[in-house]
């Protein structure tokens, strides 16, 4: 058996197999959001790369999981693992725009501002250009909106067919407004700045 140093190959590939298992629980636990699991995950030896892109997942990492699936403390725990926020996945998509798409409106805010305390990328475009805030406003996501607009996102960028942040929304007042009435005049008055 060929040696590294005083490592055996059996021992190299021992390790990495043992890294493999790792990061499939992290993926597991995160999207799950099984606090408990995450944390076993990411104690354990040798550690799991936390930055890991799914290949049967599209390329999504545990980060953009937790964010689809709005839980803050699984999210919470993850970045103070160092997970990146500015990774893509197959369709640059970033964890912010997987919030941002989230069907949860309230959860997904308190994941956003998450995000956003951590210093997510705000203006990240995905394969169709667009931004989390364009994203926000397509699903009628008033409260992810109000939360990038105050952190300062681009209102300006313009996706693939040509409209911004805006249009989204002048498109859809009518139901934004029936969903989040508490938000619409405020949300508005940070698009009109």
């Amino acid at each position: 058996m060929k040696k590294y140093g005083h490592i055996s190959l059996f021992f190299v590939i021992t390790l990495a197999l043992q890294g493999q298992n790792s990061t499939r629980e992290l993926l597991v636990a995160a999207t799950n959001n099984d606090s408990k699991a995450l944390n076993a995950a990411l104690d354990a030896r040798p550690r799991p790369y936390i930055n890991f892109k799914n290949a049967a997942q599209r390329y999504q990492t545990a980060l953009m999981n937790a964010c689809e699936k709005c839980n803050p403390e699984t999210v919470t725990i993850l970045i103070k693992h160092n997970a990146k926020l500015n990774i893509q996945d197959e369709d640059k998509r970033t964890a912010l725009m997987y919030v941002a798409l989230a069907p949860d409106h309230q959860k997904s805010a308190a994941v956003a501002k998450i995000l956003i305390d951590a210093r997510a990328p705000l203006n990240t475009t995905d394969s169709e250009k667009k931004t989390a805030l364009i994203h926000a406003f397509e699903q009628n996501n008033l409260p992810v909106a109000f939360e990038l607009l105050q952190a300062g996102a681009s209102t300006i960028k313009k996706d693939i067919f040509k409209k911004t942040a805006a249009d989204y929304f002048n498109k859809q007042q009518e139901e934004a407004q029936k969903l989040h009435p508490e938000l619409y005049e405020q949300v508005k008055a940070l698009l009109e700045k």
